[in-house]
């Protein structure tokens, strides 16, 4: 499992896309995607 940091335009219709976090998920197994978004959980302040 890995990252990968892109801007938002190919996530957005809009021309000027807001800044956000955009999470692109796959097939992953449960316990690993938990793990996964806990980290990020962490890793996000608010």
């Amino acid at each position: 499992m890995g990252a990968l940091v892109t801007q938002a335009g190919p996530f957005s219709s809009a021309p000027n896309a807001p800044h956000a976090l955009r999470i692109a998920l796959g097939p992953i197994a449960r316990d690993p995607l938990e793990n996964a978004l806990r980290e990020v959980r962490r890793a996000v302040p608010g």
